[in-house]
């Protein structure tokens, strides 16, 4: 999938965790290419087959929590489109890239409140390692994000009437690791720093790892195990501003095809900023992939960019099933809305 962070150049991003608009047409057709169709006779057999073999440095973002989050002025233009999955499922082999514009990856699990307290988060502290992670921080709360469907086809945001206990950031002592605990979440973020991303399959054992020493305190000090509502798995991307790009119309013309603004002669000009957001179902009804596309600046020297963020959420009986979907819906989405001319020319795609 995506790899080692720098891409077109250098710098380092944290994001927090991540939060789709109707534009024109063309967005919803950025949502058809991930469609499933149950009926096709490759999904049949691929069925028939299953049965046979039993980062602070850009303004305006902060590290995700289940992923991550952006505040700032409003943009100049946005818009937003849900889609259903429908054609044929992605292509098995991933695409890889030596250079892809990677600059965060958020694993995290949502479940049912615990009675965590701020001395409980002391004594979780301890069974993490405060040497390992020396560094804590409190933060707002996530509000509960559940991904429904059937006649409500948007995501729920559930709030709760119990006293909110702020969200802990546990840091490492390098910095690119993240643990983020509060009574309803788990997360852990990798963020880019000097040393190339580890990818996903190393990324996960890690991830399940701490989990399990989460687990163990809730067992040790509620005598019960979390009860998962909703997996969740996000990338973030910061691309960065390129000269030739005269502006915003022209940028997203080359990078997202399917978001292009027209050129030509027209009544309204090229637009200042853009938001868009897209949200789009996983197959099996395994939940949804949300894509998010914004502008933003390095906050080290102000250069332009674009952040590009996917954010899978769902469930399904087996979490390492439901994260390797996600994963692979996110590298085959980042693959599908960007072009060929940037994958192979600034993030060196091998496949």
């Amino acid at each position: 999938m995506l790899g080692a962070h720098p891409g077109v150049e250098q710098w380092c991003g944290v994001h927090k965790h991540s939060r789709g608009r109707r534009t024109d047409e063309r967005l919803a057709c950025a949502g058809e290419r991930f469609r499933w169709h149950r009926g096709t006779r490759h999904h049949r057999r691929r069925e028939a087959s299953r049965k046979r073999v039993p980062v602070e440095h850009v303004r305006g973002i902060e590290p995700r929590a289940s992923g991550l989050g952006l505040t700032g002025d409003p943009p100049a233009c946005s818009g937003s489109a849900v889609t259903n999955p429908k054609s044929m499922p992605p292509p098995p082999t991933l695409p890889t890239f030596d250079a892809p514009p990677l600059v965060e990856v958020v694993f995290g699990r949502q479940f049912d409140p615990l009675p965590l307290t701020a001395a409980h988060t002391g004594l979780f502290w301890q069974r993490l390692g405060r040497d390992a992670y020396p560094q804590v921080q409190e933060q707002p709360p996530l509000p509960p994000m559940i991904e429904r469907f059937g006649e409500d086809q948007v995501s729920v945001v559930e709030l709760g009437d119990v006293f909110a206990l702020p969200r802990l950031w546990f840091t490492s002592v390098t910095g690119d690791a993240l643990v983020q605990v509060q009574r309803d979440r788990f997360l852990v973020n990798w963020r880019a720093s000097t040393t190339p991303y580890p990818r996903y399959v190393t990324l996960r054992p890690q991830f399940e790892a701490l989990w399990s020493t989460f687990e163990g305190f809730s067992r040790a000090e509620f005598d019960i195990a979390p009860v998962v509502q909703q997996y969740e798995l996000t990338y973030v991307n910061h691309i960065p501003w390129h000269p030739d790009w005269q502006d915003l119309g022209a940028a997203l013309r080359f990078v997202f095809p399917d978001l292009g603004w027209r050129p030509g002669t027209r009544f309204l000009p090229s637009p200042e900023g853009t938001d868009v957001r897209l949200a789009v179902r996983l197959p099996k009804d395994a939940g949804r992939l949300h894509l998010r596309l914004r502008e933003g600046r390095r906050k080290t020297d102000g250069a332009r960019l674009f952040m590009l963020e996917f954010t899978a959420r769902g469930l399904l009986p087996s979490a390492s099933e439901w994260f390797d979907l996600a994963h692979e819906w996110i590298v085959h989405g980042f693959a599908d809305l960007t072009s060929a001319e940037m994958q192979e020319q600034a993030w060196q795609r091998r496949s």
